[in-house]
């Protein structure tokens, strides 16, 4: 997913649902020269991804905030890419929760 949202350098890079941040580490290792920001509803997400982003050597910079992905604090045209690993219900959440948080 990284890979083909060719980051570039000096992008901002937003993952509205981070869980344990595996897609932004993913991407921060392809592309160390972007910014980073991950938002999750869930507290014990967030603080599973702070343990993750902290154990890694290096790299770009990781903002992790606990929020709702669907109700951003950003303004317009503060970010670059968008990166999302769907909750599918399977491991966190369930599917009719997901049909609330994507009706279609």
């Amino acid at each position: 997913m990284a890979r083909l949202a060719q980051i570039e350098p000096g992008a901002v890079v937003l993952d509205p649902m981070v869980g344990k941040a595996g897609t932004l580490l993913q991407a921060a290792s392809l592309q160390p020269d972007a910014t980073y920001i991950g938002i999750d509803t869930d507290e014990e997400q967030i603080e599973a991804a702070r343990h993750n982003v902290a154990s890694r050597l290096g790299g770009a910079p990781i903002e992790l905030l606990v929020g709702d992905g669907t109700s951003l604090p950003h303004g317009r045209n503060t970010v670059d890419r968008v990166l999302c690993d769907l909750p599918f219900g399977k491991k966190h959440g369930t599917a009719v929760h997901n049909t609330i948080l994507d009706p279609r």
